[in-house]
């Protein structure tokens, strides 16, 4: 009886530390993609910056 709970106890260990480990996991995905996110905006914001400038040069 005691080695069976003692199996359990593991089994529930190794299940919380799963489980401890994806939600490392997923923070870690969100986390680069709102990072990247963010960079694809200031790229584009910048690229769009540009081409209204190039746009303005042209007009009287």
């Amino acid at each position: 009886m005691a080695g069976q709970n003692q199996l359990i106890s593991r089994w529930r260990h190794a299940r919380d530390g799963q489980v401890m480990m994806e939600y490392v996991l997923v923070a870690g995905i969100l986390t680069s993609l709102v990072v990247m996110m963010a960079l694809l905006l200031f790229v584009f914001r910048e690229n769009g910056v540009r081409v209204l400038e190039l746009i303005g040069a042209n007009s009287p």
